[in-house]
């Protein structure tokens, strides 16, 4: 009889721990469910009520530029264009969830934005972000905005979403306090824009025990341009797979293939005395825009992966688009830990003898190094033992 009894209890003590995951997901899952319907609800009630974003915005068009004139601590503004906001993030809402992380985006509201809220308090400075909540939800991507007081805090949302103690969160962008979590927080490059570049560079090891990512950014993150995905091929990859192929700096910039072709006396790409290449808008009257192209010659032996790291002297307003095979990234410099890159990671195809470089900055950027590395095909460290 005690023999059978522990060949019951057995299996019962390794399912409860089970049965109690299981419990707490479902709940989380139905808490998550029930949090983003009120939120649609409330978000169909404030349109409808405003007759939409654009003819809320035009309504609060003579405040908006009166709070303007006036305000000492900065400007509200209000948009109507997304880009490929919805799509961009939705690809990254996907990833997450195939690994079983939850993610969150928190628009981080300017002390502006509170003071207009403050002296208009049924009204939004940007009506549009309703509007972009309203599309976020449909695709099941949750939207905090803390100017709305009907919205549960980020704090509430992730301890209903992660009920066992001493959950981990990783936050991108702003730092934002969650009491009595470990958060481990990442930067954004530009303006949080490229995130999907941020979180490829951060790669699977920093999503390990992390239930939730969460991408804290300012209003005018929703009305630009997002790069898109790295394929899952590519996020799988760890950094030491990655092999040196070349490296260009000082003597050796002439070997790359420049677009303007740089001359002593121009602004833009212009070989420096001292080895750095300077880069600079294109027309010499922009202090922000397009600043040329730079064309880097891949590797003989086939590859399945490259990637390009980028090292300004110093930190650069500065952005990158990379185009190789049939993959285009767009990434911006990051600093950590004192040290300025920026890293791209892209596949290049049976054909791809060039990986082309499109750079846009404000200002000028300063760049000591470009390296390009690979992940080999065969042979000592097989790219298919990286997967």
């Amino acid at each position: 009889m005690q023999i059978i009894c522990k060949q019951i209890h057995c299996p019962l003590r390794f399912m409860l721990p089970v049965l109690v995951f299981l419990l707490t997901s479902f709940s989380a899952a139905a808490g998550r469910r029930q949090d983003m319907m009120l939120d649609k609800e409330e978000i169909r009630i404030q349109l409808e009520k405003h007759r939409g974003a654009e003819a809320w915005s035009e309504a609060l068009y003579p405040a908006r530029e009166t709070f303007n004139r006036t305000s000492r601590i900065g400007k509200v503004i209000s948009h109507g264009a997304f880009g490929n906001l919805e799509p961009a993030l939705k690809q990254i809402h996907d990833f997450l969830q195939e690994r079983g992380t939850d993610f969150i985006l928190l628009r981080v509201p300017s002390a502006a934005e509170r003071e207009f809220i403050r002296l208009h308090p049924a009204d939004h400075p940007d009506p549009y972000l309703y509007q972009m909540r309203q599309e976020l939800n449909r695709t099941g991507i949750e939207m905090l905005d803390p100017l709305d007081r009907k919205q549960k805090n980020l704090n509430r949302r992730i301890r209903e979403r992660c009920p066992q103690p001493g959950p981990r969160a990783l936050i991108f962008g702003k730092r934002v306090s969650i009491p009595g979590m470990e958060t481990d927080f990442r930067p954004c490059s530009g303006n949080g824009s490229l995130f999907a570049n941020d979180l490829a560079v951060a790669g699977n090891a920093c999503l390990v025990n992390r239930p939730v990512v969460v991408l804290a950014v300012p209003g005018e993150f929703f009305h630009q341009d997002m790069a898109e995905m790295p394929s899952a091929e590519l996020m799988e990859i760890p950094p030491e797979a990655y092999q040196l192929i070349r490296t260009w700096s000082g003597k050796s910039w002439p070997q790359l293939g420049f677009e303007p072709l740089p001359e002593p006396g121009d602004p833009y790409f212009r070989i420096r005395s001292d080895g750095l290449l300077q880069i600079a808008p294109i027309l010499p009257e922009d202090t922000a825009g397009a600043a040329g192209v730079i064309r880097l010659p891949l590797p003989r032996e086939k590859v399945r992966a490259v990637r390009v790291e980028i090292l300004p002297e110093r930190s650069a307003d500065l952005e990158v688009t990379a185009l190789c095979g049939k993959d285009t990234v767009r990434g911006g410099v990051l600093t950590e830990n004192g040290i300025p890159r920026l890293d791209l990671r892209l596949r290049p195809s049976w054909v791809s003898r060039i990986l082309e470089l499109k750079f846009t900055v404000r200002g000028r950027a300063l760049i000591r190094e470009i390296r390009l590395y690979g992940v080999p095909l065969q042979g000592p460290g097989r790219a298919d033992q990286a997967f």
